[in-house]
């Protein structure tokens, strides 16, 4: 035997025993990045495409909320528009009904989509406090505006690139908006702005980012009595099916001196 074929030889025979001796790994458990809608309402029955990692041949997705149902409609690979990030908003999705009962029990609300790989861990959902509209299109610029309940909850998506949903509101002189997005804190890929301005199209307040994330809090005294349109947009201008929030407005009385 050459040189050459001894060396072979004890090469294939090493390999040999470390493939022996190192066990075939485990297929990696599904994971939950995002649901749309970002949160459920009691009392409902809803569909929701939930967003993730390995969840292709889910064959169940469970709620933790109790008497709740959830069943499984369809399931496979996901879109990820715009050359967005598969890794923060997946690129496999399932698609469900949900149907909720009156009460949603204590928080936290969770949802678990189980494979033959494996469980996910909890994906939390925002439950349905108050009263929550739904976003109603086309509703792109002020003489479409949508109107909202003062104080209320409006779930949307920025369906497209460069969209933006208008919001109408009344409001008196004093009076102090709060308004806040809920969008990157559940996953979606919204980098949301809000922008408020009066009947006249004049700019009262904008917000961005918060410190912690991409989520923003706007916070204005209205100058007087009448209309106001809330804008929320995407401040890199992309939108859609990954680009759901959730529009929390309140109005009180200011406590600054008038």
């Amino acid at each position: 035997m050459s040189p050459r074929q001894l060396a072979t030889g004890i090469l294939t025979s090493v390999m040999g025993l470390l493939s022996a001796d190192d066990p075939p790994k485990p297929p990696e458990s599904p994971v939950v990045r995002l649901c749309v809608p970002l949160g459920i309402q009691p009392a409902t029955t809803s569909k929701l495409t939930i967003r993730g990692q390995r969840l292709e041949g889910a064959t169940e997705v469970r709620l933790t909320a109790p008497g709740a149902t959830v069943k499984v409609l369809e399931s496979g690979k996901a879109n990820v528009p715009n050359g967005q990030n598969a890794g923060r908003l997946g690129d496999t999705q399932v698609v469900v009904e949900v149907t909720v009962p009156d009460d949603l029990g204590r928080p936290p609300l969770a949802l678990i989509v189980k494979t033959p790989a494996g469980e996910s861990t909890p994906h939390l959902l925002l439950s349905g406090a108050g009263y929550i509209q739904a976003e109603k299109e086309p509703n792109d610029g002020f003489r479409q505006a949508q109107a909202v309940t003062i104080p209320g909850t409006i779930e949307g998506l920025i369906e497209r690139n460069q969209d933006v949903d208008v919001y109408k509101l009344t409001g008196r002189a004093g009076q102090q908006l709060r308004g806040e997005i809920r969008a990157w804190r559940q996953g979606s890929a919204l980098d949301g702005w809000l922008t408020l301005y009066d009947a006249h199209g004049q700019q009262i307040a904008t917000a961005d980012d918060r410190p912690t994330d991409s989520d923003p809090v706007l916070i204005a005294t209205l100058p007087k009595d009448g209309a106001y349109f809330l804008v929320v947009s995407d401040a890199l201008d992309q939108g859609g099916p990954t680009h759901p929030y959730r529009l929390t407005v309140n109005l009180a009385e200011s406590d600054q001196p008038r």
